[in-house]
């Protein structure tokens, strides 16, 4: 006997997706006041089941993971993203991704964490000419050379018109394309969608005139996560294959060290702003740990309350906020019976917020964060960056990168804010406008 889902009534021809695409987040917070652990949902002739509770969330991707692929209906992303980067696909090329992970975090320390220093010391000392800054655009530009540096060895000017402005208005133009998903005249679906391909393309060719060049120069050593990548991968009989497989780690290292890095850094200096007792108590822990009033990848893991407020400004702003599946199969998950076709919708922004799992999950409190407080929480009851079989180095690595950049701003810069923002689901979940900042050198 199959197990009776509720959901919210909708239309007979869309059914909830009206709803959805007129206010995404008002829309999950609905579900998550009104259903319990799961509620079904259906777009237009698509049914979807909102996973809420994380045991069944552990369920579907974890024991239950090769019943599940990327979801048909969010992919207007398909062009840009990788199989595994939005929708947490299994990778279909699981040891890029194993050695990966593997070594990541001890490179970076070993390798990049100077180059990450001297960029974040060139971009804030330019901040020291001015009395106010839009942050929403400093960190996106902050990121976007870190991430350039960091996989290419390149700087902003040399790579930005190729990737960076090009590929944020393709992540709008995916955004809209998501909510209007029905609406738009098919020949400006057709026009969109080309102008996403294009931009994908234009940076496919830049990755792979770097391989191409790094295979017929093997004696330039570089000090990056490309040169990693490439140094793992011997075989020169399938060169498609791998730099397919190249192509897509880089795509998802963009994503995740670009836009989604950026976003989570914003929020987390928003808070530390809006709130004065946090902002003492973090200017003290970074006194007491830096070294010249600067600090380093290990510097910054004695932070334990700074990471206190990063973890709990991505908890209330999860980058990575929604993202789907389909089943390719019959599968039961829990007590409910998904058919082949059907999709789950795992969200972040609704999970994070379940007083099952925090105590007032609405309010401020880096204090949970403390002392252990939440290992006892079920595993998938925080995914802020989605969730990978790598989850855990992944997001160890991206944590280190945006506590060093936060710390280095709050030490030098005593930052406040100018208007209160609200949340706009993006690709990323980002402030609804642009963020600015009072800034005083400290």
């Amino acid at each position: 006997m199959k197990y009776k889902v509720n959901g919210p009534t909708g239309s007979m021809i869309s059914g909830n997706w009206k709803e959805y695409s007129e206010d995404p987040l008002g829309f999950l917070d609905h579900i998550r006041l009104n259903y319990k652990d799961v509620a079904r949902v259906r777009f237009f002739q698509y049914p979807f089941y909102i996973l809420m509770d994380p045991t069944l969330i552990y369920e579907a991707l974890v024991k239950k993971n090769n019943s599940f692929q990327n979801g048909k209906n969010f992919m207007e992303l398909e062009p840009f993203a990788d199989e595994g980067l939005l929708s947490n696909e299994q990778y279909p090329y699981s040891e890029i991704e194993d050695w990966t992970n593997s070594s990541l975090i001890e490179h970076y320390v070993n390798q990049l964490d100077p180059k990450m220093k001297r960029i974040i010391d060139v971009h804030l000392t330019n901040w020291e000419q001015t009395s106010e800054r839009v942050l929403t655009e400093d960190m996106m530009n902050l990121t976007l050379d870190i991430i350039s540096n960091k996989m290419f060895s390149l700087s902003t000017y040399e790579i930005q018109k190729t990737k960076g402005n090009e590929m944020d208005t393709t992540l709008g133009l995916a955004t809209k394309r998501i909510r209007t998903l029905f609406g738009l005249p098919h020949s400006r679906k057709l026009s969109e969608y080309h102008h996403i391909e294009a931009t994908v393309s234009k940076f496919e060719k830049v990755v792979y005139t770097i391989i191409t060049y790094r295979r017929q120069n093997p004696d330039i050593v570089y000090h990056d996560i490309l040169a990693k990548l490439m140094n793992g991968y011997k075989d020169e009989e399938d060169h498609y294959v791998v730099n397919k497989q190249l192509r897509e780690e880089v795509i998802t290292q963009f994503f995740r060290g670009h836009v989604m890095m950026a976003n989570a850094i914003v929020w987390t200096l928003y808070n530390i702003c809006k709130y004065p007792a946090v902002k003492q108590e973090v200017l003290d822990e970074i006194d007491k740990f830096s070294e010249n009033g600067r600090l380093s990848i290990k510097t910054v893991e004695n932070l334990t309350y700074l990471k206190a407020v990063f973890q709990e400004s991505i908890r209330l702003n999860p980058p990575l906020y929604l993202f789907n599946r389909k089943a390719i199969n019959d599968v039961e998950i829990g007590p409910i019976q998904i058919q082949k076709g059907e999709g789950i919708l795992l969200s972040s922004y609704i999970t994070h917020k379940l007083d099952a799992y925090y105590k007032s999950p609405l309010s401020f409190y880096p204090q949970r964060f403390l002392n252990h407080s939440t290992d006892s929480l079920p595993k998938f009851s925080f995914f802020p960056f989605g969730l990978t079989k790598n989850m855990y180095s992944n997001n160890q690595l991206f944590m280190l990168e945006s506590m060093l950049i936060i710390g280095n701003i709050v030490s030098r810069f005593d930052l406040q804010w100018v208007r209160d923002v609200g949340q706009e689901p993006h690709i990323s979940l980002r402030p609804n406008r642009n963020m600015e900042m009072k800034i005083i050198k400290r």
